[in-house]
Formats: C-alpha cells, sequence, structure tokens
C-alpha cells in the first residue's frame, strides 16, 4: 500500500476499515475504488486519485476497476483534464458498457 495511504490525521473508520481490508487483499479493486471515494469525500482529491489508479493497477479487468476508472474521470473532470477524463471513461466503458446508457 502506498505511503500517502498510512494514518493520517483525520482518517475516518471507514478509511480505516478499508486500509485494513486492503492488507490482507491488495488487488481488490472494488475496496481501492471505495478508498477513493471516501478520500474524495473527505476533500483528498489527490489521494483518492491514487486509490483510483491503485486499483485499476491492481486488478485491471475486476468489476470494481470500472468503477474506479469511472470514478477517476469524473475527478480528472473536476481537475480541468477534459483529455484525461475522456481517455480514462473509453477505458471504463469498454470493462462495463453499461455505464453508457
Amino acid at each position: 500500500m502506498p505511503d500517502s495511504f498510512c494514518a493520517k490525521p483525520g482518517n475516518s473508520p471507514s478509511s480505516t476499515r478499508i486500509r485494513a481490508s486492503l492488507a490482507t487483499a491488495p488487488d481488490n479493486a472494488g475496496a481501492w475504488n471505495n478508498l477513493g471515494n471516501v478520500l474524495l469525500a473527505a476533500g483528498r482529491g489527490d489521494e483518492a486519485v491514487q486509490a483510483y489508479e491503485a486499483g485499476v493497477a491492481a486488478a485491471p479487468l475486476h468489476p470494481g476497476a470500472a468503477h474506479a476508472l469511472n470514478n477517476l474521470s469524473s475527478v480528472q473532470r473536476k481537475q480541468g483534464r477534459p483529455l484525461d477524463a475522456e481517455a480514462t471513461c473509453r477505458r471504463a466503458l469498454a470493462l462495463k458498457p453499461e455505464f453508457g446508457d
């Protein structure tokens, strides 16, 4: 697990539980996606991006990777990175075409 995900002031009980889960199953893309969502909600966008990217890298074909890519594309768009957001969104759609509905 990247050092940036170690205990920091303000970590929520949810993020602590997710990190504990990732310590035993680091290839769980869904857990990485959940961690990204918790971090994003806490205003820690850069760390959320790292979590989403870690989930995709750990298990690129896992269904959770599609969700992580979808969430990552939303963050990239909000960060003013439309080309990255579009490419990431296309990757999510390739894994889960129903996202296009």
